[in-house]
């Protein structure tokens, strides 16, 4: 019973000596913000620089986009010039009268689907001479070009649009990949701070183990009972435990500013992690994993739309070869008068003139249109490579996420044994201790076993944590896991 009351003692003395110094972790800060991961993504998603940069860049990209579909709209111009002519007059010729003259051309062009481009003028002007009469005119010149070999066709005459389209959805991707990226930092900067934690509670948990154990040394050396020689591995296991303890609050601290940038927060504020380590074991087959990588997958969406791109350029260079022969019609009217409102009936009442034919233009030396198909033509064969071994690759990857996985999960599961036997064996030698029947130095052993099992099951749950968000990460899902559109932001 005594002997009780002494190992009572010295826990309430530890827990006075392992108090947060200032300036640490644990109250120190003007403000502590508790925060879950959900929380920490959210807010990531919401205020940090690089994924604001990121979707920035999507304002320039649709707008590319649009520039790109305006081609099938019409284009309207429109130019007009008004001007005084004097003429010149020698030494002593009479005074010439001057002429004020003007014009105005508006005009539209339309291209459409199918490679036919249809232009239509209407030119209109006045001339009026000092002193004398003002004359009118007015012109409409209009001109559809149908292309019958090169440029011919729906499917060339739009590949630029697609070419365009698909490159827009490729942009899309490299921002959901990096949108993507700053979630798994976050996360894995999340855990951090709460592994750092974590381990700050199981040295201090040491250190009062440890000053404990000194106690009892003391009162038993007191008692006559122990050697005065044994007090001072307990005093040197003390020092090495407040070490510890000093150097796993330095990394908390390093994880908390980690975070705080991370997530675009003050640095001066502390931030208490809400979550809890739990883990559930995963059951995923692997052809279901390799089917759900390569439909999400980002990186892999955007190497199949690359193949698409190279196969339009293909296409284009190849049209390039072919000879150019289009039909053109034509139709023009012009009408002439005094004023302006006699030209227009005059305008109205003249027959057009009307005009078709065929324009033939055959390259005789045409080594350039040739290199671009040969270029075009490697360049989709170097895609279909890289696809190919991007395939290949994501299902390594696939492969090597799921055996991440799986041996993590057993990992969790070993170190939670070790920790059980570990605080057993610990236990049973403490008690063997209080019988005299072990040494200080075997305590002192199993202490150390038990902060390194501790350490290894924390290390084993982010671990295994780390590896379902990697996997995630692998498989394409990052966004789907946290219910994140792109779309909303």
């Amino acid at each position: 019973m005594l002997l009780a009351a002494l190992l009572a003692l010295p826990g309430q003395a530890a827990r006075a000596q392992v108090p947060s110094p200032p300036g640490t972790y644990g109250g120190a800060f003007a403000e502590t913000k508790r925060i879950s991961l959900s929380e920490a993504v959210a807010l990531m998603l919401r205020d940090n620089r690089t994924v604001r940069s990121v979707l920035l860049s999507r304002i320039v990209d649709d707008f590319n986009l649009r520039v790109a579909e305006d081609q099938f709209n019409p284009q309207y111009s429109l130019a007009a010039s008004v001007g005084r002519n004097q003429p010149q007059r020698g030494p002593g010729d009479p005074r010439a009268r001057g002429t004020l003259a003007g014009g105005w051309t508006p005009s539209v062009s339309l291209a459409l689907p199918y490679g036919t481009q249809i232009q239509a003028t209407a030119r209109g002007g006045f001339a009026r001479r000092e002193g004398g009469s003002t004359s009118f005119d007015q012109a409409l010149d209009l001109t559809v070009l149908q292309p019958l070999l090169r440029g011919a066709g729906s499917d060339i005459a739009t590949a630029s649009l697609e070419i365009s389209r698909i490159s827009r959805r490729v942009q899309a991707l490299g921002t959901e990949r990096s949108v993507v990226s700053s979630i798994v930092l976050a996360i894995q900067s999340y855990r951090s701070l709460m592994q750092s934690m974590e381990q700050v509670r199981i040295a201090e948990d040491s250190l009062r183990r440890a000053v404990d154990l000194m106690g009892v040394n003391r009162q038993l050396v007191t008692a006559g009972r122990l050697a005065a020689v044994e007090i001072v591995q307990s005093e040197a296991n003390v020092a090495r435990q407040e070490l510890s303890l000093l150097t796993a609050r330095n990394a908390l601290d390093a994880a908390r500013l980690d975070l705080l940038q991370i997530l675009a927060l003050d640095v001066g504020i502390g931030l208490t992690p809400t979550e809890t380590l739990t883990a559930e074991p995963l059951k995923l087959e692997l052809a279901r994993a390799l089917e759900t990588a390569r439909a999400n997958r980002s990186d892999y969406r955007q190497a199949n739309l690359l193949v698409e791109i190279a196969r339009l350029n293909l296409n284009l260079a190849e049209d390039g070869l072919r000879w150019e022969l289009n039909a053109i019609a034509n139709l023009s009217t012009t009408a002439t008068d005094r004023t302006f409102t006699s030209t227009l009936r005059r305008f109205g009442r003249t027959e057009p003139g009307l005009g078709f034919g065929l324009e033939l233009r055959i390259p005789i030396s045409n080594l350039s249109d040739q290199a671009r198909a040969v270029s075009a033509r490697i360049a989709l064969q170097q895609q279909e490579l890289a696809l190919r071994d991007l395939d290949q690759r994501l299902e390594v990857q696939v492969r090597n996420g799921l055996r991440q996985v799986d041996i993590s999960w057993q990992s969790l599961r070993l170190a939670e044994q070790a920790v059980r036997l570990s605080e057993q064996k610990l236990d049973i030698e403490r008690q063997r201790l209080r019988a005299g029947r072990s040494t200080n130095f075997q305590v002192v052993t199993f202490e150390d076993d038990l902060v390194r099992t501790r350490t290894e099951l924390l290390s084993s749950r982010i671990g295994y944590l780390n590896a379902l968000t990697s996997l995630d990460d692998v498989l394409g899902t990052t966004l789907q896991t946290w219910g994140v559109r792109l779309e909303a932001m």
